[in-house]
């Protein structure tokens, strides 16, 4: 052990209790309190309601594929974005799999702003040495 933990574990219930926590009592306060407590002090009036469990509940969630709209079949891998289907190994890597990674990117990843300001990995609020 180092010798500031064990100093810790002597000396510290030698102070006692300081005087300012002395004068506090805990506060109870249930869940639900503190939750409103929260959303206040973060100035939160209301919140969307989650989706119920039931179909026929008030808010009830989508598990109808008919209305997923367009993308509710996953796309074909083995046909290239033409109608093409890919025969061959070259096909694949040169043709399919570089459609795959750039929808990938776009839909999932997301795209970077064309002017993104370069980012040197220098805070210019520390003082610096």
């Amino acid at each position: 052990m180092k010798i500031a933990h064990v100093l810790s574990l002597v000396l510290l219930p030698l102070l006692g209790t300081p005087a300012i926590y002395a004068q506090c009592s805990p506060v109870h306060v249930t869940a639900l309190e503190a939750r409103q407590h929260m959303m206040e002090l973060l100035h939160i009036t209301s919140i969307r309601p989650a989706f119920s469990g039931s179909p026929t509940g008030k808010n009830p969630a989508n598990f109808d594929e008919a209305k997923a709209g367009p993308f509710s079949q996953p796309p074909d891998l083995l046909r290239l974005n033409d109608g093409q289907p890919v025969t061959t190994p070259q096909m694949w890597w040169n043709g399919r799999r570089p459609q795959i990674a750039a929808v990938f990117s776009q839909e999932v990843l997301g795209e970077l702003a064309k002017n993104t300001p370069r980012f040197n990995g220098k805070s210019s609020a520390l003082p610096t040495r």
